[in-house]
This record gives structure tokens, C-alpha cells and sequence, in this order.
């Protein structure tokens, strides 16, 4: 699509305030994003077109249009498509799979963990989630700590992070190569229906979605649902039959959504190779600091699940350092945590 049309979408959807039906009802009658932006300007007076472009490029963000090469094809498919995707950052390739991780910011340590876990070696495929906290922050850490792409679909504009605490993963995504995208454009804020409205994209751009941790009325929940619609995967982590966690989850399975366990259940079904977890695995053991490997050693020694309170005996350091340490070798798929007992993953 050539530049002014995509000038003249930006100012439509900046007035519009990225309103999927109003673009959608402005380009039936229009035609195209320039005829309309000119037939409008009456009803828009304050809004330049070029400035409110030039606004966007400064920080760094892009606009794709369906008819572009780079928009996901994949998110072609589904009932609604974003007219425009701004992006920062770097699409993955059109022909990679795509992944979708989602379910509480509420989560419990453990779903954190497994959501870390799976995020990591799943990460073959393109971890997608909503950058929200809890079970989406950690498959973003996963997949980062494997060194791969991951992808963040924002429910508002890309210069507004949400959560703020979230700014530094945003960051990281970027910088590894990922991208943080919206269907809402520059200075856009965010409201509840937007995240309704995201969930479908987060979906979208996935052939499969798993959900991790989903109470009975998670949010996570309507990504499953846009999922089904798209005629997506849908996997779902089973746990505690009467933890409020997983009451959603647990549903989902009755419904006919996929039980897994591992992984590998999920690159399987999508046929894709297992990542070499075992170099991962080593990598990671090489790089551990002074008190990780005080800890690691331990557990790895004692040859059966170890309480913590007997690593704390037999390491010398404070409880609190222990405690953390624990929970980021877990995290690190490296000690594995059940029951209070600790043992080599």
C-alpha cells in the first residue's frame, strides 16, 4: 500500500480512536483510507494527517496494512482482521508458527513456573501473549530465555505500556528481535473493551493457544473462545480439580479442548521438531552464579527430592536467599519444585 494511503489510515484511526467498525463503515463508503480522510477532514479540523504521522515514526513505530507482504496471513483468516497492525519491533516470518500462551495475572508460583517453562521450549514455535502480568509475562521470559522471538499484542497504543511495570520485558522483546503490536494507533489508551478486542489478534496470529491457570471468568477464557471461532488449537494445562485457577481450564477440557501435559504435546500435535533441551539445559547450568550453584549441587547430591529447610542446613545462607534462588532455578527449568520438595527437572 503506498505511503499516503497509509498517512491517511493512521489519521482516520487516531480521530476514530482505532474503532474497528467506524474504520470499517468509513471504508465501505469511501473506498479507500485517502478518499475518505478527504471527504472527513470537515468533521476532524484539528487532526493533521502528516503530523500525527510523523508523531509515529518518532517513536519507532510502524504501520502495516492487509494488502502489505508483512502483514501475518495467517491473521488474515479470521472474521475481523485489523484494517492496519503498528508495530515495533519485527514481525516474525510469515511461514513460523505462532503459539499463544495466555491465562491469569493471578497466577500461583507454580503456573508462573510452567508458563516460564512452556514459553522456553515451545519457543520453537512464536510465543505470542498479551503482555499482561502473571501467566503472560512468564512464556514472554520463557521464550526470551531461549533466545527466541516472542510478540506482545497491546490493547492500546505502543508508546503506552500497560502494565507500567511491564516497560523493561517490552524492552527485552524488542531487543531480542520480537515485537510489540496494536490494532490501536499512537497516544491510544486503554479501556476494557480493548482487551476484549485483543484477545481476538493474540488468537489470531496463533495455529495454537494454550491456556495455563483460567478461573471462571478469566480473560484468558474469551482468547479461547476467539480461538475455537478461528478454528484454532486450543490446549489447555489441567491442575487441582478444586483450585479456583483452574475451574475455567478445567471446562475448557469438558468442552473438548486438548489436554496437555508437556511441551512436546503441543510441538507434536503441531508438527514441530522438540528444541535440543538438553544444550539448553547445560547452557544454562554453565552460567549459574556462585549461589546457584551451591544450591544445585546440593539437590543434585542428595539424589531424591530434598526439603527446604535441608538445603538451607547444608548451604549456609540466609532462608530468603535460598527461597529466591530456588525460584529462579525453577524458572530456569533447571530444579523443579513438588510439595515443598526440591528436585533436578
Amino acid at each position: 500500500m503506498d505511503l499516503t494511503e497509509k498517512i491517511a489510515y493512521n489519521a482516520l484511526a487516531v480521530t476514530n480512536g482505532g474503532d474497528y467498525a467506524k474504520l470499517r463503515k468509513i471504508l465501505e463508503k469511501y473506498s479507500t483510507w485517502s478518499n475518505a480522510l478527504n471527504a472527513t477532514q470537515e468533521l476532524f479540523p484539528k487532526t493533521n494527517s502528516i503530523d500525527e504521522w510523523n508523531k509515529m515514526k518518532k517513536e519507532g513505530i510502524d504501520l502495516i496494512m492487509q494488502s502489505d507482504q508483512e502483514y501475518p496471513a495467517i491473521l488474515k483468516e479470521i472474521a475481523q482482521p485489523p484494517h492496519g497492525l503498528y508495530v515495533k519491533g519485527n514481525l516474525a516470518d510469515n511461514h513460523l508458527t505462532h503459539v499463544a500462551i495466555v491465562g491469569t495475572r493471578r497466577c500461583t508460583a507454580n503456573g508462573r513456573n510452567i508458563a516460564y517453562r512452556f514459553g522456553q521450549e515451545v519457543a520453537k514455535a512464536v510465543i505470542v501473549s498479551g503482555l499482561a502480568l502473571g501467566i503472560d509475562t512468564a512464556a514472554h521470559e520463557g521464550a526470551l530465555a531461549a533466545g527466541q522471538k516472542t510478540i506482545a499484542v497491546l490493547a492500546g497504543g505502543l508508546n503506552n505500556i500497560y502494565p507500567a511495570q511491564n516497560q523493561k520485558l517490552a524492552d527485552k522483546i524488542i531487543a531480542s528481535g520480537g515485537a510489540l503490536i496494536s490494532e490501536y494507533p499512537y497516544n491510544s489508551g486503554i479501556h476494557l473493551g480493548r482487551f476484549l478486542a485483543r484477545n481476538r489478534i493474540v488468537s489470531g496470529l496463533s495455529s495454537g493457544v494454550l491456556i495455563i491457570e483460567a478461573p471462571q471468568k478469566s480473560g484468558s477464557l474469551s482468547t479461547a473462545k476467539f480461538a475455537i471461532e478461528q478454528n484454532r488449537n486450543v490446549y489447555v494445562l489441567p491442575g487441582p480439580s478444586n483450585h479456583p485457577n483452574y475451574k475455567g481450564s478445567h471446562d475448557l477440557i469438558k468442552s473438548g479442548a486438548s489436554l496437555v501435559t508437556e511441551p512436546s504435546d503441543i510441538l507434536s500435535d503441531l508438527g514441530l521438531t522438540v528444541n535440543n533441551l538438553k544444550s539448553n539445559l547445560e547452557k544454562n547450568i554453565n552460567n549459574l552464579n556462585n549461589e546457584e550453584k551451591k544450591i544445585y549441587d546440593i539437590v543434585k547430591l542428595a539424589g531424591e527430592p530434598v526439603p527446604i529447610d535441608k538445603i538451607i542446613e547444608n548451604c549456609k545462607l540466609e532462608p530468603y536467599v535460598v527461597s529466591s534462588t530456588l525460584t529462579f532455578l525453577s524458572m530456569k527449568n533447571i530444579i523443579k519444585e513438588n510439595f515443598g520438595f526440591y528436585e533436578i527437572a
